[in-house]
């Protein structure tokens, strides 16, 4: 479980990188990009999503590993 969400958390990264580098939508605007995924702090896995460049915890009691696959954004 460890390498999938340490293989969640570069996916996710790698798309904001991507994004912020310049992948401008029509008329100019860059678009913003949404990946969800987790991390690990030394002792449990914690479920997250980024909006842009902006990590956001989802919430979790802290006793069970948690961690998401995807986002869906109205």
């Amino acid at each position: 479980m460890k390498k999938a969400t340490s293989l969640n958390l570069i996916i996710g990264l790698a798309i904001t990188s991507a994004a912020l580098m310049g992948c401008p939508a029509p008329g100019g605007d860059s678009p913003t990009v949404y990946a969800a995924g987790g991390y690990y702090n030394g002792s449990s896995f914690f479920v997250c999503y980024w909006s842009g460049s902006t990590k956001t915890d989802l919430p979790d009691d802290g006793n069970n590993n948690a961690e998401a696959y995807a986002i869906f954004v109205q």
